[in-house]
C-alpha cells in the first residue's frame, strides 16, 4: 500500500479475516502495519482472532498454540497503557519530554513499539520508568563500541504507542514535537521541558552556558514560548548548524544572560531529573554565589547600598543635593571619586530589569 493512503476495507472482509487469521498476519498479507489493522477493528468494531477464538498462534509458523505450551514471554497485561492518557502529575510531564527527546517509536509489521536507552548514570531513569509504567519488560544492557553501556527498555502496547503519536513523539524519526501543547498544564510545563533538557541538554560549567540542541525547531520553539511567558521575558533566537548527516541541528540558549535563573526553575524542588545534571546546575550556583560574595566582601560601599540607592535615584531626578557624594564618601572612609565612579555606572534610566518569574510553578 502506498505511504499516506488509507486502507480500505469493509467491516464483512474485516470479520473474515479475523476469524481466521492474526493481525500480524493481516498486515503482512496486505503490506500494512499491525497499528493499521488494529485501527481498522477499532473502528468497524471487529474482534481480533484472539478475542474470538480464545487462541494464539506462533509467529513463526502460523500452527495453533495449545494452553500451557510454549515458552515464557513478556505480555502487557499488567501495563498500564493509558498512563499518557492525561498530563496530570510530575513524572507524567517529565518523561513525555524526556521521550520527545530520546524516545523511539516504531510501528510496523511486527507491532508498535516504545524504546527508551540512557547510558550510566542516567539509567536509573530507566528503571524509574519501567517501574512508573509497570512494564512486564527487562531493561537490558546494551554494551556499545567506545562508548558507556547502554540501559534499554523497549515496550509494546498500541494503545500506548498510538497516544504517545497524537502527543507528539514521531514515528521513526528524530524530529519529535509537541502537537498539542495546550493540554499541558502550565504549573507542569517546567517539568516537561525538564526532561527534554535532560534529554537534549548541554550545562557546561567550565564555560558557564546552557543550551537546548534539537532536531526539531518546532519543539524548540514551544520551549522558547513557555520560557518566555514564565519569565515576561524575550529569549534570544534559535539558531542552527549543519551536522554531516545533512540534516539542521537548532540551538536555544535561554535565559540570556542569566541562565542559572532558567535552570532554577526547571531543577529547584524537583523529585525527578538527572542527577549529574542537577549537580551541574547546583554547582554552577555555588560558584556564582561565591564569587559574588567575594566581590561584595571587597567592596567597601556593599555596606551602604540603601545611601548609594538615594544618591541613585536623587540623580535621577535631578535633585541630588549638593556634598551628598562627599558624605557618603566620608562615611563609608573612601574617596569622592570612587563614589562618582559608581554613579557613573549607573544607569539614568533606572535599574536594569533582571530577569525574575513571573510565576513561582
Amino acid at each position: 500500500m502506498a505511504q499516506g493512503r488509507k486502507w480500505r476495507i469493509t467491516k464483512r472482509e474485516l470479520e473474515d479475516l479475523t476469524s481466521r487469521f492474526t493481525d500480524e498476519e493481516i498486515a503482512s498479507m496486505y503490506s500494512v502495519t499491525v497499528s493499521t489493522v488494529w485501527k481498522a477493528r477499532k473502528e468497524h468494531n471487529v474482534l481480533s482472532f484472539k478475542e474470538k477464538c480464545n487462541s494464539k498462534k506462533n509467529r513463526k509458523t502460523g500452527a495453533l498454540l495449545s494452553h500451557g505450551t510454549g515458552s515464557p514471554h513478556c505480555t502487557t497485561d499488567s501495563q498500564n497503557n493509558h498512563y499518557f492518557d492525561k498530563i496530570d502529575t510530575e513524572e507524567k510531564a517529565y518523561y513525555l519530554g524526556l521521550l520527545l527527546a530520546e524516545g523511539n517509536v516504531s510501528d510496523n509489521k511486527t507491532g508498535c513499539t516504545v524504546g527508551l536507552s540512557l547510558s550510566d548514570p542516567d539509567g536509573e531513569i530507566v528503571h524509574r520508568f519501567k517501574k512508573a509504567l509497570r512494564a512486564n519488560r527487562t531493561v537490558r544492557i546494551q554494551q556499545r563500541l567506545g562508548k558507556k553501556p547502554a540501559n534499554v527498555l523497549i515496550f509494546q502496547g498500541r494503545y500506548l504507542v498510538e497516544r504517545l503519536i497524537d502527543l507528539g513523539v514521531t514515528l521513526n524519526t528524530e524530529e519529535h514535537t509537541l502537537r498539542k501543547p495546550d493540554q499541558i498544564p502550565r504549573s507542569l510545563r517546567r517539568h516537561l521541558v525538564r526532561g527534554f533538557v535532560d534529554g537534549d541538554g548541554s550545562i557546561n560549567i567550565t564555560g558557564r552556558y546552557f543550551y537546548i540542541g534539537s532536531c526539531s525547531k518546532d519543539m524548540l520553539e514551544i520551549i522558547k514560548y513557555w520560557i518566555e511567558c514564565q519569565f515576561q521575558k524575550k529569549l534570544s533566537l534559535i539558531t542552527s548548524t549543519m551536522l554531516n548527516s545533512g540534516k539542521n541541528f537548532w540551538k536555544l540558549s535561554p535565559g540570556g544572560g542569566e541562565p542559572l535563573t532558567v535552570l532554577g526553575w526547571l531543577y529547584d524542588d524537583s523529585t525527578i531529573c538527572f542527577q549529574r545534571k542537577f549537580e551541574a546546575y547546583a554547582q554552577w550556583k555555588v560558584e556564582i554565589d561565591d564569587s559574588i560574595k567575594a566581590k561584595e566582601d571587597s567592596d567597601p560601599l556593599h555596606g551602604f547600598h540603601l545611601e548609594l540607592q538615594e544618591l541613585i535615584a536623587s540623580k535621577i531626578n535631578g535633585t541630588i543635593r549638593r556634598g551628598a557624594q562627599q558624605e557618603l564618601a566620608d562615611k563609608a572612609g573612601v574617596s569622592k571619586s570612587m563614589v562618582s565612579k559608581r554613579l557613573k555606572k549607573t544607569n539614568t534610566r533606572g535599574r536594569p530589569i533582571e530577569l525574575s518569574s513571573s510565576n513561582t510553578q
